[in-house]
């Protein structure tokens, strides 16, 4: 389905979610939403994630100290190379079992307004270059 045949927003991060990830040459991605408070965000869409993942990241504050929080505050990418990288700025994440490398997580705007993140994640570290931002 093309993105201009996808009537709902479900089905516009649908498609977001399988053309995406791809393209990036990312192994998963997960899309979460802001609630109509703006204070929670809520797991749409994921692919490839586990279910663990899953379960843990359906529903969390947005002020949570996790780098989607970092996302929708500065309205601009965070990037994360690797495991150690993510234990190190985000200490909350310490312990967590890793099924990515690495990350990259988005903020997703309309019109500069954060209405959610797009998390991608690598199995190997990256480095990021600018074609992949």
């Amino acid at each position: 389905m093309a993105l201009s045949g996808a009537p709902t927003p479900a089905e516009v991060l649908d498609v977001l979610a399988d053309l995406g990830r791809p393209a990036l040459g990312a192994d998963s991605i997960d899309i979460s939403v802001l609630d109509e408070s703006g204070q929670v965000l809520r797991l749409l869409t994921s692919r490839r994630s586990s279910p663990q993942t899953r379960i843990r990241f359906a529903t969390y504050r947005a002020d949570d100290p996790y780098p989607s929080r970092d996302a929708l505050r500065t309205r601009a990418p965070v990037l994360i190379q690797s495991v150690q990288e993510r234990d190190q700025r985000w200490p909350v994440l310490r312990g967590t079992q890793a099924e990515r490398a690495a990350w990259m997580v988005l903020p997703l705007l309309a019109e500069g307004v954060p209405l959610g993140t797009v998390g991608l994640g690598w199995l190997r570290p990256q480095s990021f270059d600018g074609e992949q931002v």
